[in-house]
């Protein structure tokens, strides 16, 4: 029951805050007036969809003895959920000084390594397409600037 009681009260209190955001989004009179709400929107879908799946998780309560083999595996999980944190922290700090291209593709090999064991040909190939598709997006299509690191483009 606790798991509900913070479900339902992260989701007040996100839906609240994205609401204030897209309050607040100021609308010019000349160009494109969907631009600039559009994003708080589908963020905001976005939370509610994971939301639904949450709740769908919580709901659908594995049996007993389900839950007993998984706590087994709690101990586990934790060493998991703190490795991936500190790659995560490794790439924040790493995403200056190496680029965009570099940083990304080199946390998606790791990640991807530990997670899809023994399929280095999937894992290297995604990371390079992901790292370069959304470098090209990004940066040559949509105008955004992102740091290039050590590579010259």
């Amino acid at each position: 029951m606790p798991n509900v009681v913070l479900l339902a009260g992260t989701v007040g209190l996100a839906s609240a805050y994205f609401y204030a955001i897209f309050a607040t989004i100021q609308v010019r009179a000349f160009g494109d007036p969907v631009g600039p709400r559009m994003f708080p929107i589908l963020l905001g879908c976005a939370l509610a969809l994971s939301a639904a799946m949450l709740a769908y998780e919580i709901w659908s309560k594995p049996t007993s003895e389900e839950s007993a083999s998984a706590q087994s595996g709690n101990r586990q999980g934790a060493v998991i959920i703190a490795a991936v944190a500190a790659l995560t922290f490794a790439y924040f700090m790493a995403f200056e000084p190496l680029g965009y291209v570099v940083s990304t593709f080199v946390y998606l090999i790791l990640l991807s390594s530990y997670f899809h064991k023994k399929k280095h040909l999937i894992n290297i190939s995604s990371a390079v397409l992901f790292s370069l598709g959304t470098y090209l997006l990004f940066a040559k299509i949509l105008q955004v600037p992102l740091p290039s690191g050590v590579l010259p483009f």
